[in-house]
């Protein structure tokens, strides 16, 4: 996979994570790019409240990042197919400490 810059990286970051925990979900569906799974599972694994984590997935939906699809009954989230995309979801899983702390502080919403 081509590496990342960061210019390209902010870019990205900068139109689609408004707050902390849009990043996290990011990093998520990057660490598991081939998994689908119900939003319980990922309010779980994130720790974050169902209402937090509808207003992301809602946003991550609506900007094609994260694709819905009914199974069993189940509305399962998973990360989009794009391949653009993807390779910048993988980018910003392998953060790491040092390097998401700089980008966070170059996107200048809020500090970890």
């Amino acid at each position: 996979m081509e590496a990342v810059s960061d210019e390209e990286l902010l870019a990205f970051l900068r139109q689609h994570v408004a707050e902390p925990l849009d990043m996290e979900l990011l990093a998520f569906w990057g660490r598991h790019p081939e998994q689908s799974l119900p939003r319980h599972i990922v309010a779980y694994a994130l720790q974050c409240s169902r209402l937090d984590l509808e207003r992301a997935l809602g946003n991550m939906t609506e900007a094609g990042l994260v694709q819905s699809r009914v199974e069993n009954g189940t509305v399962l989230f998973g990360l989009s197919p794009d391949d653009g995309l993807r390779r910048l979801a993988l980018a910003v899983a392998s953060l790491g400490w040092q390097r998401r702390r700089a980008i966070v502080g170059r996107l200048g919403r809020w500090h970890e």
